[in-house]
């Protein structure tokens, strides 16, 4: 039975962590990382601002179009589960270019396809395939020497954030200007160039252990249980992102609707506010790799339920809702990273099921915190929604 590697001394409060290996990693290795966790995971977010045009293109109703975003969580889902865990078995850098060629493929499928369920098929295997943002967090870890772990997987963490936050706008300024189309044509050109970055650039790592794969999967299961430490860290995962979705989840209905009236392309832009969230990626990097880690998280917190209390308050004030949008992303971003930042350095040897570990529980969070605000905001409005994340 696979067990967790003791060895590293683990101790989320000291930030003191004696591991086996020391490794350099350039910095412009962790860059490329950042682009290709960024373009891989922006993938899976382009239709979310498209639903409109897709339902108008392929003649659907707005309730069966919206399946699409549920397929392509789903898909996230199957591929945290079933894909990223190979990272600790077979070389990262193939799963990387192999993950972002077949992106490509799903990719030119969606700008082509005029049948939806075609469409839709390809927007699930785009979710399995966006995955990819996660390995190359996972492989971040695995090749920075252990005292600079954390900024190390701060830099991609950022990427992944940016690539998330820029589809939406992207998406729509594009589809505004060229057609919904040349959205995902667009994707599948920065798929296939990095496919080609990254057999020629990414180095590659040494053996592996040849572990069969439905025991690399069950190990899973085995480090979560085993590990109070990461199952904790996982709890608080889960929090923040459900505290991230309760957020966003309701900001289009709520905006586009009186008193402010705004369009897709204005709450689109609110997104930019979210940027405050890389900031705060890297700025808890370089504190949980001096040791500051426990400090981060109590105070991450204290963000979070005063962003929300505030909220309440100013909701009638679009400035209030912008500023505190950047400083919620602050909070979460920074509980985020410290997380990672620890569970990390619990065993060199398997950070890509420890990723799938932690990863699975954030985004349950995430789809809790999505569906109860929506429950909230039907049933009490905007304040319902905003005591909810409280």
């Amino acid at each position: 039975m696979a067990t967790l590697d003791t060895r590293a001394g683990v101790d989320e409060h000291e930030g003191n962590f004696d591991l086996m290996v020391s490794k350099t990693v350039s910095r412009s290795t962790l860059i490329l990382l950042a682009i290709i966790a960024g373009v891989s995971v922006a993938n899976n977010y382009y239709i979310q601002p498209l639903l409109y045009v897709l339902a108008t293109s392929f003649h659907q109703s707005t309730k069966t179009i919206g399946i699409l975003v549920t397929l392509s969580q789903f898909g996230y889902v199957v591929g945290l589960i079933t894909i990223v865990p190979l990272g600790d078995r077979i070389s990262r850098r193939f799963l990387l270019g192999t993950g972002l060629l077949l992106s490509v493929a799903f990719c030119l499928l969606q700008s082509q396809t005029r049948s939806f369920p075609i469409f839709a098929a390809s927007v699930l295997f785009t979710g399995v395939t966006s995955t990819v943002a996660q390995t190359s967090v996972a492989f971040s870890a695995a090749i920075s020497d252990p005292d600079k772990r954390a900024s190390s997987v701060s830099v991609v963490i950022a990427g992944l954030l940016t690539g998330i936050l820029l589809a939406r706008t992207a998406a729509g300024l594009i589809a505004q200007l060229f057609g919904y189309r040349a959205v995902f044509l667009s994707a599948a050109i920065a798929s296939a160039a990095l496919v080609i970055i990254i057999f020629a650039l990414i180095p590659s790592e040494g053996t592996k252990a040849k572990i069969p794969y439905f025991s690399l999967l069950s190990s899973v299961l085995t480090f979560f249980v085993s590990s109070p430490l990461l199952r904790r860290r996982a709890l608080f995962g889960g929090i923040t992102f459900a505290c991230f979705s309760i957020f966003w989840t309701t900001l289009a209905p709520y905006l586009s609707a009186a008193p402010f009236h705004l369009d897709l392309i204005s709450i689109g832009l609110i997104g930019f506010a979210g940027l405050a969230g890389v900031f705060a990626a890297r700025l808890a990097g370089f504190a949980a790799d001096r040791g500051f880690g426990h400090i981060v998280t109590p105070v991450g917190w204290l963000i979070l339920i005063g962003s929300f209390s505030a909220l309440v308050i100013g909701r009638r004030n679009i400035l209030v809702i912008v500023v505190f949008a950047a400083i919620l992303d602050l909070g979460i971003q920074g509980i985020h990273i410290t997380n990672q930042s620890i569970i990390y350095r619990l065993d060199p040897l398997s950070q890509s099921r420890v990723t799938t570990a932690y990863m699975t529980s954030y985004f349950t969070g995430g789809v809790l915190g999505s569906a109860g605000a929506t429950l909230a905001f039907a049933r009490f409005g905007i304040v319902g929604s905003y005591l909810f994340g409280v």
